[in-house]
């Protein structure tokens, strides 16, 4: 009975311990929802954890697109463009600004339409990628004084096969691309009425008189005789300083301007012409001149008047301006006027490495160089061009330049070299664009080939650029003659009453300007007191102008508040002199398009300053 009972429990046992060991079809099912659910909550994870992924590296791009467009400036001062400013409107009349169409302002189509201004600002598209006439990216795009050394290239099938030419920062629209030259002038003298006298006036490259018609050297190569000539297809930009009275005492005080435009009309054989002399001359009326004699310090920006040659679509896209057949007498330094195409259209320069196959792993290929873009999904169905520079063979003498295209497929070429056909050629998924040197030795690796790509992506980058102006000038009013040129885009003027501010247009907002100014303080030897060199910012908030045609179009204007030395606010009134206002920031937009939205980087950095009275 015992064993009986052990047996009994024995079994029992070891059934417990069989049923422990398994699940039922309940617990199997439980579990299993518990897992799907915790998947389910993991794999909701991912999407948003992928964005944020793709949203780091999009704005590390950008970073580094405006990081190196900044520190190109700020490293070759010589290429900053004097402005870019809106291409709608006709004349300078129209006061088209650098950044902020006034004239879409004032339909409501743009608010505060300033480039520097952060993510939330109007001047990007809202939504559609395409929708663009409205903004910054659709208008300012006019590049001025954009400055550049002439190269040479050699084109076998040419005739000559030496060309010179320049290459655009950005890739530009044509016609309409002007080729200008810098002429310093030298011992130009000013009259107290403010005519130039340019009876002893000089070249400075060359030491020539400008004024002597009988010697034909003298003259510049791009100007016909005599002198009227030259002065007629030359803007004439003159640094003087001038007395004006302190309020209503009698007192006077120094002020100045750097860069001021001033015309010369073609009729004029002496210096006492109606014209030919500066804006500010007699400011209190009393029919004394009030400008302060003496040597000026004048540049004269000249218009050739050969026409550039602009070439294929190709050069167009890659910047390439051809200055073959125009005579620059020695001179290796230009500037351009010229229309950004599309802000939209990235522009790529670096050195072409070698490339591998296949990319971007394996063995070198030696007739191959890559080109890596720092933006991916590049759009297939709008040209990736590639305009590369490789050394010269046999008879050449130059580097030759050459451009290849790639076209969902196809290849185009102006020489022997071009981009590969398929995949391995130009993967837009990647951002990868390979192409050989077919005239390269095999057995010999390729050189380091500078290389310039230009592209479009499928999520709409963009890419632009700002400058404030190297010196801004008084508002002349109605002071100034009928062939004053107007440069809008960097005029100020100083307000009348309540506080200290000089008011600028409506695109400057955010922008840095340096101001030497002097102020009334009763503590101070003689009454006043100098600021020199104030950084100050121009205010992002807009006021409605008070000046009769300052900025017609916008009826919107920006300002700087000047302080004394403790940072306190002048009166408008407290202001006796304003000497020299020049500008310093230049700024760099990368935009894209992302979850239906534009983002954006932008980058600030420093122009060089022009030299103060």
């Amino acid at each position: 009975m015992a064993q009986f009972g052990l047996s009994f429990e024995y079994q029992m046992a070891k059934r417990r311990s069989v049923k422990r060991s398994g699940f039922t079809l309940v617990e199997i099912a439980v579990a299993l929802a518990i897992f799907v659910i915790g998947a389910l909550a993991i794999i909701q994870i991912f999407p948003p954890a992928l964005n944020v992924v793709r949203g780091s590296e999009r704005r590390t791009a950008a970073t580094q697109m405006s990081r190196a467009r900044v520190v190109a400036y700020e490293d070759r001062a010589q290429v900053a463009p004097d402005a870019i400013y809106t291409t709608v409107g006709g004349n300078w009349t129209d006061f088209r600004s650098s950044i902020t169409n006034d004239a879409l302002m004032q339909t409501g189509g743009i608010t505060t339409a300033t480039l520097p201004r952060g993510p939330g600002e109007a001047s990007l598209p809202a939504t559609d990628a395409n929708n663009i006439t409205q903004t910054t990216l659709g208008n300012f795009k006019r590049v001025q004084g954009e400055k550049h050394k002439v190269r040479s290239r050699y084109i076998a099938t040419a005739t000559p096969p030496e060309q010179i030419y320049v290459l655009t920062e950005f890739p530009y629209d044509a016609p309409g691309v002007r080729v200008y030259v810098d002429e310093t002038i030298k011992n130009v003298r000013i009259h107290p009425d403010g005519y130039l006298d340019f009876s002893n006036a000089y070249r400075a490259s060359s030491g020539t008189l400008i004024r002597d018609t009988s010697q034909p050297a003298a003259l510049p190569a791009y100007a016909i005789p005599p002198i009227e000539a030259f002065r007629s297809e030359a803007v004439f930009y003159v640094t003087y300083r001038w007395m004006q009275q302190v309020g209503a005492s009698t007192q006077k005080r120094v002020q100045g301007v750097i860069d001021e435009p001033v015309r010369m009309v073609e009729d004029d054989a002496t210096f006492t012409a109606a014209y030919n002399r500066v804006v500010i001359n007699d400011t209190d009326g009393d029919g004394n001149g009030d400008v302060i004699p003496g040597t000026v310090t004048v540049r004269a920006r000249v218009r050739l008047l050969a026409t550039p040659i602009l070439g294929s679509t190709n050069d167009q896209r890659t910047g390439v301006v051809n200055l073959s057949g125009v005579n620059l007498q020695g001179f290796d330094e230009v500037s351009l006027d010229y229309d950004v195409s599309d802000w939209r259209n990235m522009v790529w320069d670096e050195v072409a490495t070698r490339a591998a196959n296949p990319p971007p792993g394996g063995a070198p290929v030696a007739n191959q160089v890559v080109i890596n873009t720092p933006m991916l999904n590049l759009d297939p169905e709008l040209p990736i061009t590639t305009l590369f520079q490789r050394p010269p063979t046999g008879t050449e003498t130059e580097p030759v330049l050459e451009w290849s295209t790639w076209l969902d497929g196809t290849v185009t070429s102006t020489g022997t070299d071009h981009i590969l056909n398929g995949p391995d050629g130009a993967n837009p998924s990647a951002g990868r664009v390979t192409f050989e040197l077919l005239d390269t030795t095999p057995a010999d690796p390729p050189p380091l080939t500078p290389t310039r790509t230009v592209f479009r992506t499928l999520d709409n980058w963009a890419h632009q650029f700002t400058v404030a102006a190297a010196s801004y000038v008084p508002f002349p009013g109605t002071a100034a003659p009928a062939i004053h040129p107007r440069e809008g885009w960097r005029e100020y003027y100083r307000s009348s009453a309540g506080a200290a501010r000089l008011y600028f247009q409506a695109s400057e907002a955010g922008k840095l300007v340096m101001v030497d100014y002097e102020y009334v303080d009763a503590t101070a030897p003689g009454g006043f007191r100098q600021v020199q060199g104030a950084i100050l910012p121009i205010s992002s908030e807009l006021e409605n102008q008070t000046v009769a045609n300052f900025a017609p179009n916008s009826q919107r204007v920006s300002f700087v508040t000047l302080t004394n030395l403790n940072g306190n606010l002048l009166g408008a009134t407290q202001v006796s002199a304003v000497t020299a206002v020049r500008g310093v920031s230049i700024a760099a937009r990368t935009a894209w398009l992302e979850n239906g939205r534009y983002r954006q980087v932008v980058t600030k950095g420093y122009r060089p300053l022009v030299s103060a009275l």
